[in-house]
């Protein structure tokens, strides 16, 4: 795979809680009757034990479809497999997989998707976030009761997570197979859950353990973005790690497929989905030591989820000045801004991202950063993104608030290297030392918001 795992894009997005963790089986390695077993395997083991099946030549992979499909092969009911395994899970003495409990601990995770059917995250999320205001939200998805997430699901307090297979229950509607698995994504295409997909589709996928088969995994893809592969105008990443792309067991079809039809898939190639969550936990928490209060950043829901988006807003700045802007960012997305915030700081003499000046087009405010690391950089992509601010300042109105210089140290404005338009409109400069807004900045800011959604209204 000739495409890089890009680390410090996906730990930002994370941060930005632009990324849907959709987690799998591979994850699920439990401690059953004290030895160390994978979960499915596990009832695969004792469902062949349940009907009369030698379990000493089951297969490493696909071990439950592979039983499955014996019992099936015995003329059993197919009806009669569900409850069998539903008593298998209750009745066997599980431990939460330590990678779940890793995951859970990412506290800017606040949607989970997962295609088990057991309920071992919740369980990972109750003990690792006794505090949260409210319980974990638990929804799934059957053909026959496709549930949905709240229009305006991102206010609420605790987590959610979706079971995007079914649920272990005494009744059919869950998935055991690989046709079970099907017929439930072709029942997505009847019966949508609509805000779920459009979340998919504007969020940043991150597949763990999935193992899907190839053809199936391509599917899964292709149907949670909603877009043609190749298409341009897919701007979001997928960031896929299973046992079938990496290694001995590598699918080289479905890595051969993702690489030219799938422009924006990364794959980990570094080892198993448990050594990616063991190294994304321990990157994370040097960002987040354990302990930290670490508040989410409030995101904007989907266009298909609510009536109107919160106004945009651009922040630009140096990759050097990240620790104050971080701060800035935080205190606009609390008062109701949707911030742009790129942390990818391409460098002058890169591709143009087109993404980025649509995004300072198509802002209501551009905010950008001045100190000491701007006035001594000459070459950066925050200039870049000055010039094309620049250009689109001069179709704003004089009268009008669109672009904000923000000093975060003593920089003075005589002097300051910055686009001569911005000197010319007079732009009236916010000072907030290391980041910190101040309160004439905050209401300054609500103000403008209070505006800008009074416009937007008016245009309806």
């Amino acid at each position: 795979m000739s495409k890089a795992f890009l680390w410090n894009n996906l730990l930002e997005y994370i941060e930005g809680q632009l990324v849907i963790p959709i987690l799998g089986p591979e994850l699920l390695l439990s401690c059953v009757d004290g030895r160390d077993v994978m979960l499915h395997r596990h009832v695969a083991e004792r469902l062949a034990e349940e009907f009369g099946i030698a379990s000493n030549d089951l297969p490493e992979d696909d071990t439950l479809n592979f039983v499955v499909c014996r019992v099936l092969d015995d003329n059993n009911d197919p009806e009669a497999i569900y409850p069998v395994i539903n008593r298998i899970i209750k009745g066997s003495r599980l431990t939460v997989p330590e990678p779940l409990v890793k995951l859970a601990r990412i506290r800017h995770f606040k949607l989970f998707i997962t295609t088990t059917f057991d309920s071992l995250l919740e369980q990972a999320l109750a003990q690792e976030r006794p505090e949260d205001p409210s319980p974990t939200q638990v929804l799934t998805y059957s053909p026959n009761d496709p549930q949905d997430l709240e229009p305006e699901w991102q206010k609420r307090q605790g987590p959610i997570v979706y079971h995007l297979l079914g649920k272990v229950s005494a009744s059919p509607d869950y998935v055991i197979t690989e046709e079970d698995t099907l017929e439930y994504f072709h029942g997505m295409q009847k019966e949508r859950p609509e805000i779920l997909f459009d979340t998919l589709k504007e969020k940043h996928l991150l597949i763990i353990g999935s193992s899907f088969p190839d053809w199936l995994a391509r599917f899964f893809i292709r149907i949670a973005k909603g877009d043609r592969l190749p298409s341009s105008e897919r701007r979001r990443f997928e960031f896929v790690v299973d046992r079938r792309v990496y290694g001995q067991r590598e699918d080289k079809n479905l890595v051969l497929f993702l690489d030219h039809f799938s422009c924006n898939t990364r794959i980990f190639e570094e080892g198993s989905a448990i050594d990616f969550v063991n190294e994304l936990s321990n990157r994370y928490e040097k960002l987040h030591p354990p302990g930290e209060v670490a508040v989410p950043v409030p995101t904007v829901a989907p266009e298909a989820a609510v009536q109107s988006r919160s106004p945009k807003l651009f922040l630009s700045y140096a990759s050097e000045d990240l620790e104050a802007v971080k701060k800035i960012r935080d205190a606009l997305a609390e008062l109701g801004w949707d911030v742009w915030f790129d942390k990818r700081k391409l460098e002058v003499g890169d591709h143009y991202d087109q993404e980025i000046e649509e995004g300072i087009s198509a802002c209501a405010l551009f905010l950008f950063i001045i100190s000491a690391h701007t006035q001594e950089r000459k070459k950066g992509y925050f200039r870049a993104e000055w010039l094309m601010a620049a250009e689109q300042l001069k179709e704003v109105s004089d009268r009008a608030t669109w672009a904000i210089p923000i000093a975060i140290d003593e920089t003075p404005e005589k002097g300051a290297d910055i686009p001569q338009i911005f000197v010319e409109r007079k732009l009236q400069w916010a000072r907030l030392p290391s980041g910190k807004p101040t309160p004439e900045f905050t209401k300054k800011l609500k103000d403008l918001l209070r505006e800008e959604n009074k416009r937007q209204k008016g245009m309806k």
